[in-house]
């Protein structure tokens, strides 16, 4: 990092064609201290890396090895079409998929629990005791242990989706815009 800071010194002085003697005029120190800084044998301090930045028409990071700048802008347009989606579309989709969510583990639960719901039936006399009823229970039981983990990933996933929607959502309204550093007028 050292011997960037006085390359790059040393390099923008010469692209201005100035002297070293100019330079430290400019900055009220001495000739040797800035042949110092561009031979890398004393590193000028931050408030000085600022003076010289503003004095050579470049931007600080510029001396510590930056040569891309990014700025950010604000996207009216993303705005829009950001709340469009964000306060119609994206409410009724996920609506409607948490009522399906909903609907699904609700189902799964009521399979989950059939076969326990028939042995209550039939000792509290609701209904006989049928094989085939039992037998229906047991597929819905095995249907409900089948259903638990595939609801439980697609849960999860559709959590990821929203989150990740509001995530681009908010990152689209700014986006990043990454130049070559100029020198500053």
């Amino acid at each position: 990092m050292d011997s960037l800071i006085g390359t790059r010194l040393k390099r923008k002085r010469l692209e201005l064609g100035l002297t070293q003697a100019q330079v430290a005029n400019q900055l009220f120190v001495t000739r040797q201290t800035v042949a110092y800084w561009e031979n890398n044998k004393h590193l000028p301090s931050l408030s000085v890396l600022q003076e010289l930045a503003s004095f050579y028409n470049v931007n600080p990071s510029y001396f510590l090895g930056e040569d891309f700048s990014a700025t950010h802008h604000f996207n009216v347009f993303a705005l829009i079409g950001s709340i469009f989606t964000t306060l119609l579309l994206a409410p009724t989709l996920f609506l409607i998929t948490l009522a399906g969510l909903a609907f699904a583990w609700m189902m799964t639960g009521f399979f989950l629990i059939a076969p326990f719901m028939i042995l209550l039936e039939s000792q509290t006399g609701v209904h006989p005791f049928t094989w085939w009823r039992v037998n229906l229970s047991l597929g819905l039981f095995a249907g409900g242990l089948i259903a638990t983990p595939l609801l439980w990933l697609l849960s999860k996933q559709v959590l990821h989706l929203t989150i990740t929607y509001l995530k681009h959502s908010i990152n689209a309204i700014s986006y990043q815009v990454i130049r070559p550093v100029e020198p500053k007028h």
